[in-house]
């Protein structure tokens, strides 16, 4: 297609929007509208030929909306006129060979932008140009289309009096479309999508439920109709389909099907894309996406984008991970290995945790990509201990596999600080597929005294599991034989006072036992716990005789009802209403009627009437009598049946973090 003008007697010049294919309709000229200059350019050829003298002309480029279009095509113009074979800059050789007889010279020219819209070649003196010699123009789409076809592309001569166009439909006007796709992760920049790439993780052995969310983003005219969309997995290198990716529509619609549903707005098209299998190197996939019109793909590269993808296979070989993902049947930590971790018996308590994973393909240019852009994080900590990385929470490489040491430094104040927490990979470049996580759960040293509160020197045991079931009252003492007692009770004196809330625990109630050979067998914590409760009956069973008895200062009552002595006190004044024999010194003390603080005294002589049970003695009368009684003297029977009553075997073994314990290993107490 071309055109001709006469501009004088001498003068041809010939013109054309260069060698095209075909064109089947305006559908295959679309312009790509994107962000960023690259790869959004659409190239058209403009072939020129001078026959005879032209003193001077200038060949003009003009983009326009056609009636009824937007007006103004300046500034933000929907097509920019950019570069003139490649370089805005270059000049150009071109000229005209003269006629027989003409010897004036023609003109050098190139390319002037001029606003984003019109641009001209100017005139320099020349060296020839042969007939037909073709250069290219580049234009780019500055925003999106109204309409479709709503933008006109040219090519004119201006010879002095003005711009002389070529007519529509013969090869020097191209209407135009502008519309925009893009295919995005997130928010990430064109750069970013493509170089380095995007690191697609998987854990080895598991497939994940859904992939990244790769979104589609398109914005086009009203009257823009009968296109597809495709996305595909294709190899960066040959752009031939493969297995290392898949994609998945969530719009359940079947390929080559039409995705384009609304017009004039920006829609989304969000499918995933999940790993098949592993990366042979870095970048070595991508997902395109492609804008197809009449069976066809339009706009050629303007019209398409991809991200660049890495499939990498996780292999985390620590911590340990169980079958199921839990801690159901946990590994012990031997050094730093395993999915249990317990602190060290040094002061402070050291807690090293360790990650260590492969990861494939184990090439140089993965590990350049992953180098500095990896690490792992607790996602809870462990109270108030303090938390370093030794080498940095950056994971490094050492000869086959990835790692970064966490520890931990100084026991936590709380019992609850401890146990099952939930250990994350993070990869900087990784568009999440799946959550990379180990469940580990972090213990203390039973047996170690470097808890960081309560008494110096009691055992971590004690005072963790003291959290579990407090009270206030309750102390340890290395030296007790027992695995718990009541001072009140066990040592009531008619000479001291004794606190009557107060128990202490000993060393017995850290292993195993059953109250008095009867009852519930207890282990562990739980023993712990069901001793206390134990003693604590006795503490309600004080509170509740001392009222039996007249407490008053200085009397044989002071101290309240007596326990494990050979003379009682467990009597109230009879019918004639004094202490032993009224008008009688019955204790020999010059003091008729007194109650002595100490034996002998008056209380129990005469009609006094005697308060304690005819068979138990130091039990009540006027209680009755606990059962079952397991053939033990009521005050035991009562306080083992309450023990036995509140607490239950393994009831407390989720509050056990102790090492070993019963949530450690197996649920066994002691290991």
């Amino acid at each position: 297609a071309n055109t001709s003008t006469q501009v004088n007697p001498i003068t041809l010049i010939w013109v054309e929007f260069g060698t095209f294919a075909p064109l089947t309709g305006s559908k295959d000229r679309v312009v790509h509208h994107k962000d960023s200059w690259n790869n959004v350019e659409r190239t058209r050829e403009v072939g020129l030929e001078c026959r005879g003298q032209v003193p001077i002309f200038k060949v003009f480029t003009h983009a326009y909306a056609v009636t009824g279009g937007p007006g103004g095509m300046t500034g933000a113009g929907r097509i920019d006129v950019r570069e003139f074979d490649g370089d805005p800059n270059a000049v150009q050789g071109s000229g005209c060979t003269p006629p027989p007889g003409v010897i004036a010279p023609f003109g050098k020219w190139k390319l002037v932008p001029q606003g984003g819209v019109t641009s001209s070649w100017n005139p320099t003196p020349p060296p020839n140009t042969p007939k037909g010699t073709v250069h290219t123009l580049t234009i780019r789409g500055d925003a999106t289309s109204a309409f479709q076809d709503d933008i006109e592309w040219d090519v004119g001569i201006e010879t002095g009096p003005g711009l002389v166009n070529c007519a529509d439909g013969i090869g020097c006007v191209m209407l135009y479309t502008v519309v925009k796709v893009d295919l995005t992760i997130g928010a990430l920049t064109d750069t970013t999508e493509k170089e380095p790439g995007q690191y697609l993780a998987y854990e080895k052995n598991v497939q994940p439920a859904n992939g990244v969310r790769v979104t589609e983003q398109r914005v086009l005219p009203d009257n823009f109709s009968g296109y597809d969309l495709e996305i595909e997995s294709v190899d960066p290198q040959d752009n031939a389909k493969n297995g290392i990716i898949g994609i998945n529509d969530t719009n359940n619609q079947a390929w080559g099907a039409p995705k384009i549903r609304q017009v004039n707005s920006e829609l989304t098209y969000a499918p995933w894309v999940m790993p098949v299998s592993k990366s042979t190197d870095a970048r070595d996939v991508r997902a395109r996406i492609k804008l197809r019109g009449n069976g066809k793909e339009v706009g050629d590269e303007t019209c398409r984008d991809f991200v660049a993808f890495t499939v990498v296979e996780v292999d985390v070989t620590n911590p340990v991970k169980q079958a199921d993902g839990n801690i159901s049947t946990p590994t012990s930590a031997v050094g730093d290995d395993g999915n249990e971790f317990a602190f060290s018996n040094a002061s402070p308590g050291v807690l090293n945790i360790e990650w260590r994973m492969k990861v494939l393909p184990d090439t140089a240019n993965v590990r350049t990509d992953l180098t500095g852009k990896m690490s792992w994080s607790m996602l809870q900590g462990v109270g108030n201990s303090t938390l370093s990385w030794p080498n940095g929470q950056t994971m490094t490489y050492d000869t086959d596999h990835w790692e970064a040491l966490a520890r931990f430094t100084t026991l936590p104040t709380q019992s609850d600080d401890f146990g099952q927490k939930t250990c994350e990979l993070d990869i900087t470049q990784n568009m999440r597929i799946s959550w990379i996580q180990r469940l580990i759960e972090v213990f203390f040293d039973r047996d170690a005294t470097n808890h960081p509160g309560g008494v110096a020197g009691n055992p971590n045991w004690y005072y963790y599991w003291s959290q579990a079931y407090p009270n206030p009252n309750m102390t340890y003492d290395a030296s007790c034989t027992d695995a718990a007692r009541t001072p009140a009770m066990l040592y009531w004196s008619y000479a001291t006072s004794q606190n009557k809330s107060a128990l202490v625990i000993g060393p017995p109630s850290l292993g195993a036992g059953q109250d008095y050979g009867v009852g519930t067998n207890y282990t562990g914590i739980d023993w712990f716990v069901e001793s206390i409760v134990h003693e604590e009956k006795h503490i309600d069973q004080i509170s509740r005789v001392d009222p039996l008895v007249p407490v008053a200062a200085g009397t044989s009552f002071q101290y309240g009802w007596s326990f494990n002595q050979a003379t009682h006190n467990h009597w109230n004044k009879g019918a004639d209403g004094q202490w032993g024999i009224a008008g009688t010194d019955d204790d020999g003390n010059s003091t008729t009627d007194d109650a002595a603080p100490a034996p002998p005294f008056e209380p129990g002589h005469g009609d006094d009437s005697n308060l304690t049970h005819a068979t138990w003695s130091e039990w009540p009368a006027s209680w009755a009598l606990p059962s079952p009684g397991h053939g033990l003297h009521p005050i035991e029977a009562e306080a083992v049946n309450w023990g036995n009553s509140q607490v239950s075997e393994d009831q407390y073994l989720a509050k056990d973090w102790a090492k070993p314990g019963k949530q450690h290993a197996t649920t066994a107490w002691n290991d």
